[in-house]
Protein backbone atom coordinates (compact mmCIF):
# COMPACT_ATOMS: atom_id res chain seq x y z
CA UNK A 1 0.00 0.00 0.00
CA UNK A 2 2.58 2.53 0.94
CA UNK A 3 4.97 1.85 -2.59
CA UNK A 4 1.56 2.03 -4.35
CA UNK A 5 0.68 5.86 -2.59
CA UNK A 6 4.15 6.73 -3.29
CA UNK A 7 3.43 5.89 -7.11
CA UNK A 8 0.30 7.48 -7.38
CA UNK A 9 1.72 11.02 -5.82
CA UNK A 10 4.77 10.80 -8.23
CA UNK A 11 3.05 10.02 -10.96
CA UNK A 12 0.29 13.26 -10.09
CA UNK A 13 3.82 15.35 -9.76
CA UNK A 14 4.61 14.28 -12.91
CA UNK A 15 1.31 14.73 -14.61
CA UNK A 16 1.67 18.15 -13.70
CA UNK A 17 5.49 18.76 -13.89
CA UNK A 18 4.93 21.20 -16.91
CA UNK A 19 2.49 23.07 -16.13
CA UNK A 20 4.72 24.11 -12.59
CA UNK A 21 7.99 24.39 -13.65
CA UNK A 22 6.59 26.77 -16.71
CA UNK A 23 4.63 28.97 -13.82
CA UNK A 24 8.10 29.10 -12.07
CA UNK A 25 9.50 30.48 -15.14
CA UNK A 26 6.32 33.27 -16.17
CA UNK A 27 7.10 34.62 -12.34
CA UNK A 28 10.87 34.44 -12.50
CA UNK A 29 10.21 36.31 -15.80
CA UNK A 30 8.38 39.05 -13.85
CA UNK A 31 9.75 39.67 -10.59
CA UNK A 32 7.40 42.02 -8.38
CA UNK A 33 8.37 43.67 -5.39
CA UNK A 34 8.53 41.89 -2.18
CA UNK A 35 4.56 41.39 -0.35
CA UNK A 36 3.56 42.99 -3.89
CA UNK A 37 3.60 39.89 -5.56
CA UNK A 38 0.37 40.56 -7.08
CA UNK A 39 0.18 38.96 -10.61
CA UNK A 40 2.57 35.91 -9.28
CA UNK A 41 -0.47 35.53 -6.77
CA UNK A 42 -3.15 35.40 -9.46
CA UNK A 43 -1.02 32.80 -11.78
CA UNK A 44 -0.35 30.44 -8.45
CA UNK A 45 -4.09 30.44 -6.67
CA UNK A 46 -5.87 29.73 -10.38
CA UNK A 47 -4.48 26.86 -11.33
CA UNK A 48 -4.95 25.46 -7.40
CA UNK A 49 -8.52 26.33 -7.38
CA UNK A 50 -9.24 24.89 -10.86
CA UNK A 51 -7.54 21.50 -9.43
CA UNK A 52 -9.80 21.89 -6.40
CA UNK A 53 -8.25 23.73 -3.33
CA UNK A 54 -10.00 26.45 -1.54
CA UNK A 55 -7.80 29.34 -2.12
CA UNK A 56 -7.60 32.33 0.31
CA UNK A 57 -6.24 35.00 -1.37
CA UNK A 58 -4.77 38.25 0.78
Amino acid sequence: MRNENKSNIIEEIDRHKEKWTQLSLQIHDHPELSFQEYQAMEWLTEPLFEEGFRVQKA
